[in-house]
């Protein structure tokens, strides 16, 4: 099972952050609103910090912290998905079986009054997994490139952790019957030269062996096409 990191922090928001949390936030329902106005009215409104667009990973295990501001306990429920609090924390593990979406409720808990407070709800897109793509100076696969290509990178597709620091362990050009294999990020003078040899109108398939933080080591390949 794989560990993913999604974090959920339940904060006093200023109205600055307010007029951000359109463009970068999950349409919401704040404790004490609708949560459409842009107001410091609504007290105990929260903020995600998430992965790009918000997306589990099916059948893996996805990482979750939630914070109630200002109450006692914090409550989560859940639709289309599985919960698992770890012990004596505020940390949980999101267990998604099925594609397409879930959604996790929180609730903030005032022990004096025993009154649950629902806080809002987060929608989450649940993805098959992650997928990543190859570069040639900052070329994504599956596009052309001229005869000065200097760098290879391995990426996450934008919708996990897009800019996640990736480490490559090695990588291999293939054109035709030739090859030639390398490690870390710069192409070596072999590499180099190899690339301006090949013909243009004829592809180079790349591949890469990658890893980070979030991702045990794994297999990429992409194709490219000589100018």
């Amino acid at each position: 099972m794989k560990k993913y990191l999604i974090v959920i922090l339940l904060l006093l928001i200023a109205p600055m952050v307010f007029s951000q949390s359109k463009k970068k936030f999950p349409k919401t329902t704040f404790a004490g609103g609708t949560g459409k106005e842009m107001t410091i009215n609504n007290p105990r409104s929260f903020m995600v910090i998430s992965n790009q667009n918000y997306t589990f990973i099916k059948d893996s295990l996805n990482y979750l912290s939630a914070i109630s501001h200002g109450y006692d306990d914090t409550k989560l429920e859940c639709e289309n998905c599985t919960l698992s609090q770890e012990e004596n924390t505020l940390d949980y593990l999101v267990y998604t079986p099925k594609s397409g979406s879930c959604r996790i409720i929180i609730y903030g808990i005032n022990r004096t009054t025993n009154k649950t407070v629902c806080l809002g709800a987060f929608s989450f897109n649940v993805a098959d997994s992650v997928y990543h793509d190859v570069y040639l100076d900052n070329v994504r696969s599956g596009n052309s490139i001229t005869s000065n290509i200097t760098s290879i990178e391995c990426r996450n597709r934008d919708y996990w952790n897009g800019d996640e620091e990736m480490t490559l362990i090695s990588w291999k050009l293939n054109s035709g019957s030739k090859e030639v294999v390398g490690t870390g990020n710069e192409l070596t003078k072999e590499a180099i030269q190899f690339v301006k040899e090949i013909p243009s109108g004829e592809i180079i398939v790349v591949t890469t062996t990658s890893k980070s933080n979030f991702q045990k080591t794994f297999v990429t390949k992409g194709l490219f096409f000589k100018d």
